[in-house]
């Protein structure tokens, strides 16, 4: 074949390409890479509060933030120095991700650090990104055409400052408008060097953008995934024997006679009854609303209320007890609203104090019912934005325990009748292990309750006995 039959080849086969396949350009190293980087700063930049969205599309977007800047680490300094801090922005997101799931979703100031972190990271990869093509450029010989970049980072510092002190929605649309489009923009920073012939070799890689797409994802579903299984349950603390009540057995007795049910009292300890000896009036309120196909239709609850006319106080006990064991043993929460008209009526509360009982093995143990972080446990009280005094206490029930029981008991001081106060006690059971972000049963309650005098109600996972009934 002569030169002239080569040529008339070339002619034919130019015939069959359509006129896009013929014009459109094969893309560059240098498209691939800001595409990455692109989509990676629009992903970490949304927040989507729905479908767990919120956690998947960030971390999505910090991988092609570590994909792109892996492309180009070997340009520059810059470029490398980027592609180190994308690396720490994916550790970062895994931490705070696996965390999560984990009870350190109590700790806010562990959560906050994180989060300052991640934001400083992220601004010097914004300013990274934007040095980095600016070298680039001058390495090109072309005049620097990243203006979008470097505003970027301009806007980014804006939104850094917007967290501490929030806008209204109305100014933070233009500030969405004006993001979206400097990234169109960036987008379209690689044609300036496409079209001057700067060529970029990729840095040689082991394994490819899709694998290692697929194994960052993988690692961070184990790690969450990890997290939870180890919160599923709270360690049981100060587990001690349950020691047999042998003394006051007159007084126990004259507490029975005066209405006080004698399987709850051979749950209080010697030192418990012996502060009831100048108790005058005993009131017993059987609480519970429940439906009868839930795994809490094994739990009853008991509330006790015990006067000293003498004084005016009472002690309040709430008494709940497994009668069939649950299936599920995860975590359990008590929401305790000592009294709702506390504040009105100016009335003294005590310290509430709980303790868990069980058989395990033929032998009795117990151990004291106290909130999270706290050691030795203790409840604390707070105040709750309508005025009233309450406590949340979350727990896990023992693994192979029978016959569990509790309860918990408080003070109230300035009272001279038993009908002005209005205590109420929520037994919270969690039925799933399904729960992320981790919260405790009584956090989910209230921030899905608006309500406190309901019947037996479904939240999510967590199955609810209440007392006060609606027959109250």
């Amino acid at each position: 074949m002569n030169e002239r039959d080569f040529e008339q080849l070339l002619y034919q086969e130019a015939n069959h390409l359509s006129p896009e396949e013929f014009s459109s350009p094969l893309p560059t190293p240098w498209h691939s890479a800001l595409k990455q980087l692109c989509w990676g700063l629009a992903l970490t930049s949304i927040t989507l509060n729905f479908l767990y969205l919120d956690c998947l599309l960030p971390t999505l977007g910090g991988v092609l933030l570590w994909l792109g800047m892996r492309s180009l680490r070997q340009q520059n300094t810059c470029f490398r120095l980027g592609y180190g801090l994308s690396w720490l922005m994916c550790l970062l997101r895994m931490v705070n991700l696996t965390l999560l799931a984990t009870p350190a979703t109590q700790n806010g100031s562990l959560l906050l650090g994180l989060g300052s972190c991640g934001s400083l990271v992220n601004w010097l990869l914004y300013l990274c990104l934007w040095l980095g093509l600016r070298g680039v450029f001058h390495q090109a010989h072309l005049p620097p055409k990243t203006r979008s970049a470097g505003w970027l980072v301009v806007c980014y510092t804006f939104l850094l400052g917007v967290a501490v002190f929030p806008l209204s929605t109305l100014l933070l649309l233009p500030i969405l408008v004006v993001w979206v489009l400097l990234i169109v923009g960036l987008s379209r920073t690689h044609r300036s060097l496409d079209q001057a012939g700067y060529a970029v070799h990729p840095a040689p890689v082991r394994v490819s953008n899709r694998w290692a797409m697929v194994a960052w994802l993988g690692l961070t579903a184990l790690a969450v995934g990890a997290g939870m299984a180890l919160s599923l349950r709270l360690p049981m603390e100060m587990v001690e024997p349950l020691e047999t009540n042998t003394q006051q057995s007159q007084l126990r007795t004259h507490l029975e006679d005066l209405g006080f049910p004698a399987n709850l009292l051979q749950q209080l300890p010697d030192s418990q009854v012996a502060q009831l000896e100048e108790a005058t009036h005993i009131q017993v309120d059987r609480g519970g609303n429940f439906s009868p196909d839930a795994d809490v239709s094994g739990l009853s609850m008991d509330v006790v209320s015990v006067l000293f006319a003498h004084t005016g106080d009472i002690q309040m006990y709430a008494f709940f007890q497994w009668k069939t064991p649950p299936e599920h043993r995860m975590l359990e929460g008590i929401h305790l609203i000592p009294n709702v008209q506390d504040l009105a009526l100016s009335v003294q509360l005590d310290q509430p104090e709980g303790v868990l009982q069980w058989e395990e093995d033929g032998q009795s143990f117990q151990a004291p019912l106290g909130t999270l972080f706290t050691s030795p446990p203790e409840i604390l009280l707070a105040t709750s934005p309508q005025w009233y005094h309450y406590a949340d206490i979350t727990f896990s029930l023992p693994k192979e325990g029978e016959n569990i029981r509790g309860y918990i008991t408080w003070g109230l001081h300035g009272f001279f009748t038993m009908t002005n106060f209005n205590a109420q006690v929520t037994y919270l059971h969690q039925e799933s292990p399904f729960l992320y972000p981790w919260d405790t049963p009584c956090n989910v309650y209230r921030n899905q309750s608006h309500h406190y005098c309901a019947p037996f109600e479904q939240y999510d996972n967590l199955l609810l006995v209440q007392y006060p009934g609606p027959d109250s």
